[in-house]
């Protein structure tokens, strides 16, 4: 008796905070679902990374921000490339993330970009 005295004590709860969340009415409840799907729809539709052209001066792509990670391939001086952010190595150094002519990805110290320390 006990146990059932408890279930319907839950389930009155579980209603009345039901109750309270979807009981609003007019403009408000029907602008909430919208705002809902407005927003969903805004971060899956979040626009790709701005890349902003530039120039190599010659140097490496690395997997990480720093002179001690692996090389990813070589560029040439004057070689176009394209960056879209940039960090700063625990040593103070900006580091660019970068995209070469051929599509590779990855890290490049500024001393190596035409964009600039």
């Amino acid at each position: 008796m006990a146990v059932r005295s408890r279930l319907m004590t839950l389930a009155a709860g579980v209603a009345l905070t039901v109750g309270l969340t979807t009981g609003a009415t007019g403009p408000a409840a029907q602008a909430a679902p919208a705002q809902r799907a407005e927003a969903a729809n805004a971060v899956a539709a979040a626009p790709p990374p701005a890349w902003h052209a530039t120039t190599s001066r010659g140097g490496k792509i690395r997997k990480c921000y720093r002179t001690s990670c692996t090389a990813v391939i070589g560029t040439y001086a004057g070689e176009a490339i394209h960056w879209s952010k940039y960090a700063n190595s625990p040593e103070g150094r900006r580091w660019y993330y970068v995209r070469d002519s051929i599509g590779e990805k990855g890290w490049m110290d500024c001393r190596h970009v035409r964009a600039g320390c």
